[in-house]
């Protein structure tokens, strides 16, 4: 996967939000769970177990681009695709949250000889980010009748398992936003985190 390492701080942010969401501290916790709960190797172990159970509990695609979405909040994303890697190389929309019914549809499969950024994503191993429509448009006027709809910016992940690229999530804002690369590091590594897991679904 291309350029998504960032700081450990930033991995310990996605892990300090699902710890306080699934298992907070209250008066009745215990002095030695409250000890051990800091320690990083504690921390990493309780996180992937919480995201295992999440992820084991969501019965279909679309609870998993509302995950997505949910995880990704502090980012104002404002709709989820994703898409699973078929045999023959094409996408199949598997989940998706907000986008309008008649463009999911239009895209539930796509080819992989169609130029557009889900495909480059997968066929490159590279995330890829454009702050505005405008900016999209120019790499790919062929996307111009999906113009109209209401979003802005838009990025595209491909997700790995194992080294092998299983899919791709894709991520809308409506508004223009700005990418430096901590943004956009800091963006791939919360989808990495989760969605290898939910691809299994």
């Amino acid at each position: 996967m291309v350029g998504v390492a960032i700081p450990e701080a930033e991995d310990a942010e996605l892990g300090d939000r699902l710890l306080e969401e699934q298992l907070p501290v209250s008066p009745a916790t215990s002095s030695t769970w409250r000890t051990l709960r800091q320690q990083p190797d504690v921390r990493a172990g309780v996180v992937t177990a919480i995201m295992d159970a999440v992820a084991s509990s969501t019965d279909t695609g679309h609870e998993a681009a509302e995950l997505v979405l949910d995880l990704l909040e502090p980012h104002d994303v404002a709709a989820v695709t994703i898409y699973r890697t078929s045999p023959d190389g094409s996408l199949r929309l598997v989940g998706q949250v907000n986008v309008p019914s008649d463009l999911a549809s239009s895209w539930r499969s796509i080819p992989p000889s169609t130029d557009i950024p889900f495909v480059r994503s997968v066929l490159d191993e590279v995330a890829l980010f454009w702050g505005d429509r405008e900016e999209r448009l120019r790499e790919y006027p062929q996307l111009s009748q999906a113009a109209s709809v209401a979003f802005e910016a838009t990025a595209t992940i491909p997700v790995a398992e194992q080294g092998v690229v299983v899919g791709v999530v894709g991520l809308v804002w409506r508004t223009r936003q700005t990418f430096d690369d901590a943004r956009r590091e800091t963006i791939a590594r919360a989808v990495h985190r989760v969605a290898p897991l939910l691809m299994r679904n």
